[in-house]
């Protein structure tokens, strides 16, 4: 998902710094789902792991893995949805 590029023509030192602040907070946005899409691949991979390797979940890692998947997907959905990763694991 490409973000959305922001035009602001600005009149005043106060809408050029407002401007400013608007950018910055849209690429720190950015970085965050980046990063929770890249936790979220993680734990899915993690998951097909632990199918195979303990597929009786003596671990008890795979509803914990679960519920952070479960927890990365209720983020992602303020940014608009998981777009780049399959919805849900297992």
């Amino acid at each position: 998902m490409n973000a959305p590029t922001l035009q602001v023509q600005t009149q005043t030192p106060q809408r050029n710094e407002l401007a400013q602040l608007i950018v910055a907070y849209a690429a720190e946005l950015a970085a965050r789902r980046t990063e929770l899409l890249a936790n979220r691949a993680t734990y899915a991979r993690k998951l097909g792991e632990l199918a195979a390797l303990d597929p009786l979940d003596m671990t008890r890692l795979t509803g914990l893995y679960r519920e952070h998947v479960r927890q990365i997907d209720v983020l992602l959905d303020e940014f608009g949805g998981v777009d780049e990763a399959p919805r849900r694991t297992h």
